[in-house]
């Protein structure tokens, strides 16, 4: 996430889109937080209002059922 800001920075027209496989959307997930604690729901929430998306393959949400 932080080199999607950077990028964003460099260039704020950019399209970024984060693409998530299998347990790689976990941060997504409600209350998803590093081994810090720290929730990631904040930095997700501030890249989507920077125009960033953020899409999960169904392959996986049905695979993670």
């Amino acid at each position: 996430m932080r080199n999607a800001n950077n990028h964003l920075d460099a260039d704020p027209t950019a399209k970024i889109t984060f693409v998530t496989h299998r347990k790689g959307f976990d941060f997504l997930l409600k209350g998803a937080a590093n081994k810090n604690g720290n929730s990631y729901n904040i930095n997700v929430e501030k890249l989507m209002a920077r125009g960033v998306s953020f899409d999960v393959r169904n392959s996986t949400m049905v695979a993670c059922i």
